[in-house]
């Protein structure tokens, strides 16, 4: 069992719920294929079946990229430009593995990122794993001086994976000068917009790769799972991408999936106003606390009240009818001064506990302390790049605006009584 769940985790492989329940229909008519390992290799699969879901779907995914871009000129992508597949992390494992195989090389991963995917791709670089924890202007000068150092010793970069912004603490990098650094030393980059969301910022133009979990807030539902890769055809590596997707990838989203996917997306555009109004609020309330004497507050970690802010603006859509105010997106981390006041709000909020993200109800999670507090040097590492364990993880969802500060206010007075009685020896 620990196998399976690991597999699920990391790469993102196997057979969702919906794919399952339409396989047990079938079940009586199962057939063992008579396989001898000493004789040949293992017969290859059929694969899953695409359906006419899954066309609408690349269709729905380029009409949201083309919509209101930073730059017209430099969205180009078509349907045939977009890959799907059965998890954000299935999508992460299949690119990472392609494009370790065409260009071999050193694996780099920029910022703070989703802890599955660190962690995947730490098992999946046969020539070692680069980790750049900072991203700022400094973090990137520190990057380029260790890019010309690598190229003058010969090793070459394989391909840079950077999250917009990072998860859990919501610094955006400069896109622009990735790309430059990226065309100049001859790497791949690929760009995460998950968190942030498509239907708020436009980075496909700075990327070689677009990578989406669409589980997140693009389905929004938290019902089905499914990933995107997208190709950008600006890229000087386009054509060499196209070639190396097109004779690799195999359909394995489920057709329901797709269906459920597709259904879900209609009212993205609406979710995404209202989550990122939501998740504004909750980091305006929580930023505002930090000044109250006693409070429990130190930090609030959203795009919007940070100093990679310019970095994030500059990617931001234009406003549209639709979306009158692209945003910040829906995830921000409130640090606590304290472990115990961390707790104290956690076990008050009345928010369901869990790792999603992007979801229709409001959700929280202890992450930094569950993914990064095992292991003490891990723990170190990251409190040294801002991932504090006294801090709680928080996802906008749907709800009234007012209900949520409600929430947060009613756990802060909470966690602030403990925070006097540590503060009294109490």
């Amino acid at each position: 069992m620990p196998a399976v769940v690991l597999t699920w985790q990391n790469p993102g492989l196997g057979i969702s719920i919906r794919g399952a329940e339409d396989l047990l229909k079938s079940i009586d008519t199962i057939k063992e294929v008579p396989f001898e390992a000493e004789k040949g290799p293992i017969p290859s699969p059929t694969w899953t079946p695409e359906s006419e879901a899954h066309g609408d779907l690349r269709t729905r995914i380029v009409e949201l990229l083309h919509r209101a871009p930073v730059d017209a000129d430099k969205v180009k992508c078509t349907p045939s430009d977009v890959f799907l597949y059965p998890t954000g992390m299935a999508a992460i494992f299949h690119s990472s593995v392609l494009l370790t195989k065409h260009r071999p090389g050193t694996i780099v991963i920029l910022g703070i990122i989703f802890h599955n995917t660190y962690h995947h791709l730490i098992e999946e670089c046969p020539q070692g794993m680069k980790h750049f924890g900072k991203v700022d202007k400094e973090g990137l000068s520190v990057f380029e001086d260790w890019l010309k150092h690598e190229k003058e010793e010969g090793r070459p970069v394989s391909h840079a994976f950077v999250e917009v912004p990072g998860n859990p603490t919501l610094e955006t990098v400069d896109t622009k000068r990735l790309k430059e650094l990226s065309e100049e030393y001859g790497f791949f980059l690929i760009i995460d917009d998950t968190i942030s969301g498509f239907a708020n910022v436009d980075v496909l133009s700075n990327s070689d790769v677009l990578l989406s979990s669409l589980t997140k807030s693009f389905s929004g539902y938290a019902n089905v799972m499914g990933g995107s890769i997208v190709l950008n055809p600006t890229s000087p590596h386009y054509h060499n991408l196209r070639s190396l997707f097109k004779e690799s990838h195999h359909n394995e989203l489920f057709a329901s999936d797709a269906k459920v996917l597709l259904s879900n997306s209609k009212d993205f555009l609406e979710r995404t106003k209202i989550l990122n109004r939501n998740a504004l609020a909750m980091a305006n309330f929580l930023h505002k606390a930090i000044s109250i004497p006693d409070s429990p507050v130190v930090n609030v970690q959203y795009p919007s009240q940070l100093g990679s802010k310019s970095n994030y603006d500059a990617i931001l859509r234009r406003a549209t009818p639709e979306l009158p105010e692209p945003g910040y997106g829906c995830l921000l981390t409130v640090e606590f001064s304290t472990v115990e006041a961390a707790i104290a709000f956690y076990d008050r909020a009345g928010f369901y506990p869990s790792p999603h993200l992007g979801g229709h109800v409001t959700i929280m999670f202890a992450y930094n302390m569950v993914v990064f507090g095992k292991k003490p040097d891990e723990k170190a590492y990251m409190h040294e790049l801002g991932v504090r364990e006294a801090s709680v993880r928080i996802s906008a969802g749907l709800e009234n605006e007012e209900d949520l500060i409600d929430t947060l206010r009613d756990a802060l007075e909470v966690a602030t009584k403990v925070t006097k009685g540590i503060e009294a020896g109490q």
